[in-house]
């Protein structure tokens, strides 16, 4: 008995003529718009098998159905959504998004709802995060049909521990007995430093601020003072500044000259410092006639003149 031979199928359309297909399906451009399939309603038979030695038959299936499905234009869809992450200060943070839909598809990065100025592609990268990028990012993803909005992903930013570097030293001082005295210094680290004064090396209670004054200074405040600047990265000590506290010479007036109905001149020696000038024709109520700072052991006051028959001066060291 014959064997019946398996059929071969060449698909055609309107003379335009197809691959062969196993499946007995293709698919077949219309206009600018694809086919999606063809099938074939009924697979072809012979009507008789091939006699001994005359060769294969070529048959046509009793009916093809083409069917058209038209490609609808859709809005986007976000397949992989940008990622929360956590790097050190310095060091680059990238975000990415993978995005479907009708093309072409436009991007917009945004920080914290705000869009970022150039950042119009899939992906969104910062070569050299710090803490101020620290925030929200996202991606508004458009096309012809409307836009998506991505989740947010949140960047943090840790920042990298930096040792202290004082960049300006707590400087001398002289002071008059019972004036006050002031010490400062500037430093830079990551996180912000802390402060602990010393006197003689001496750790001071309380002094933990960037500056320290001595008030009301008196002899046995004189001496040596630094800081000691610390963070997580390290600490680093001051130079040490003197504190000298200047014991005031009681001010004395050495001589006065005086002109009838003309001016009174005084010459006054004592240490530098501030000084009140009074006057007084009972020796009882007394007027400051000026007040001064000299940083000079000798002076002179000039009254214009002084209508009083008799008048008592005083010159006073105001601390």
């Amino acid at each position: 008995m014959s064997q019946w031979p398996v059929a071969s199928i060449q698909w055609s359309v309107s003379s335009w003529q197809c691959q062969p297909d196993p499946l007995a399906q293709h698919t077949h451009p219309v206009g600018n718009r694809p086919l999606a399939h063809a099938r074939l309603r009924q697979r072809p038979t012979l009507a008789t098998p091939p006699q001994q030695g005359t060769g294969s038959r070529r048959v046509a299936a009793d009916a093809v159905r083409w069917v058209y499905s038209a490609i609808q234009d859709s809005l986007p869809v976000i397949l992989a959504q940008p990622q929360s992450q956590t790097v050190d200060a310095g060091t680059p943070a990238t975000f990415t998004a993978q995005a479907a839909g009708t093309a072409p598809l436009g991007y917009q990065w945004q920080f914290n709802g705000v869009d970022i100025a150039g950042a119009t592609s899939s992906v969104y990268a910062l070569s050299n995060a710090q803490p101020g990028d620290a925030g929200t990012y996202s991606v508004v993803v458009n096309n012809a049909v409307g836009s998506v909005t991505s989740s947010g992903a949140v960047l943090t930013v840790t920042p990298v521990n930096v040792a202290p570097a004082i960049t300006a030293q707590p400087q001398n001082q002289n002071v008059n007995q019972g004036g006050n005295a002031t010490f400062t210094v500037v430093a830079s680290g990551t996180p912000a430093p802390s402060y602990q004064w010393r006197f003689n090396n001496t750790p001071i209670s309380g002094a933990t601020d960037s500056s320290y004054t001595v008030v009301n200074a008196q002899p046995g405040d004189a001496g040596g003072y630094s800081v000691e600047v610390s963070n997580l990265a390290g600490s680093v000590m001051s130079d040490v500044a003197m504190l000298t506290v200047i014991e005031p010479v009681a001010p004395r007036i050495d001589w006065i000259s005086v002109t009838p109905g003309g001016p009174v001149r005084l010459l006054v020696s004592g240490s530098p410092g501030h000084y009140a000038i009074e006057a007084s024709s009972n020796l009882v109520n007394w007027v400051e006639l000026t007040n001064f700072t000299t940083t000079s052991n000798q002076f002179q006051y000039l009254q214009p003149s002084a209508s009083e028959p008799q008048r008592f001066y005083r010159v006073l060291l105001i601390p």
